[in-house]
């Protein structure tokens, strides 16, 4: 038993110096390493909704008469001013109704004129008079109807743009209503989302949103411009459109069509957010170092939504906890810190959200 006490005992005496390095007891031979740290910020929730840059001026373009098309003047991609003829119709069948039409209108004149001189002499009736006058006034209109389908064989564009569809070629048959051409204008932009129903009852026209570019994280100021008062019974959601507060020329490179996110504070929800360079992956698990003393202490967190660059703090460090950015591969559980530079990070969309002029375009 004795011999067994001796084995024991050195041992326990390696076990303990073991934990002892391990915790910084012992002398540390890793290299000190110089970081940049950050504190989290507390602010109100952030909910974002996908949004579509539009075109504030669209058209769908159909004819007014049915008829042969005979010529497209444009494609995809032209350029076309206000007034400007798009698509022409075959004018026989209109030809054949107008000349129908006077025709029309010449018999019941001649047989008005004919009733008249016999009423002057008192060989016609009032009630023939009455007759021959309605029946040309019928006549007379059906002449000036006939003549103005002539106006509707010539599509011509609402206002100056550019043409963004086509969907007819010369030989097809135009009916009313059914859509030859789409163009939209060259204006200004707006912006339309479909929000979910919980938001219904908290933006108003008039109200500022934050509009922000995935792809380049830029954001810009939007006025509301219109709500719609229902929830949609299927989607259970509804509609908002809201204009840019710049000009269009200050939207660089934002096209019709192009995706966009609106970001809508949660004044009543608080949270903390944390740079998402600090934030480091190990399988499942998300973690950031933080400074703890003269060392770096991994601690294990849990994330919320991303917003750009930065990532929403449910649980993890306290708020004062100085969090390593972008730390790289080599650093460790434990090892010690060399200089410390502070940065004063503040999350983009804070001055967004409340309509800075220095974070909002």
């Amino acid at each position: 038993m004795k011999w067994i006490n001796g084995l024991l005992v050195p041992a326990m005496v390696i076990a303990a110096a073991a934990c002892g390095s391990e915790h910084g007891d012992q002398p540390d031979d890793r290299e000190a390493v110089d970081v940049t740290v950050s504190t989290s910020v507390a602010s109100h929730g952030v909910t974002t909704a996908p949004a579509t840059v539009l075109a504030s001026e669209r058209a769908v373009l159909a004819t007014r008469v049915s008829g042969t098309i005979r010529r497209v003047l444009v494609d995809i991609g032209t350029r076309v001013s206000a007034g400007q003829a798009l698509v022409t119709l075959d004018t026989k069948e209109i030809d054949a109704r107008i000349q129908s039409a006077e025709a029309a209108a010449q018999l019941a004149r001649q047989w008005h004129d004919r009733i008249a001189a016999l009423a002057a002499d008192g060989a016609a009736t009032a009630q023939e008079l009455d007759d021959a006058v309605a029946r040309l006034e019928v006549a007379e209109a059906g002449l000036r109807d006939a003549r103005a389908q002539r106006d509707y064989v010539v599509l011509r564009a609402p206002f100056s743009g550019v043409i963004t569809a086509r969907r007819a070629d010369p030989g097809d048959l135009a009916v009313p209503g059914v859509p030859i051409l789409q163009m939209i204008g060259e204006g200004g932009l707006e912006i339309e989302a479909d929000l979910p129903a919980e938001l219904a009852g908290r933006l108003s026209v008039g109200d500022v949103i934050a509009v922000q570019r995935p792809e380049t994280a830029e954001r810009y100021a939007a006025r509301i411009t219109r709500v719609v008062p229902a929830v949609e019974r299927t989607s259970r959601r509804f509609r908002v459109e809201a204009h840019f507060e710049v000009d269009s020329s200050g939207l660089p490179e934002i096209a019709p069509g192009t995706f966009v996110r609106i970001e809508l504070d949660e004044p009543t929800s608080t949270t903390r957010w944390i740079p998402a360079d600090a934030v480091i992956s190990r399988g499942q698990l998300d973690g950031v170092y933080v400074v703890e003393g003269e060392r770096l202490r991994l601690r294990w967190v849990r994330l919320g939504q991303r917003i750009d660059d930065t990532v929403e703090l449910l649980a993890g460090p306290a708020a004062s906890a100085l969090l390593v950015r972008g730390p790289v591969a080599s650093i460790v559980d434990g090892q010690p810190v060399g200089e410390v530079r502070r940065d004063d990070w503040v999350p983009p969309f804070i001055n967004a959200l409340a309509v800075g002029e220095e974070d909002v375009r």
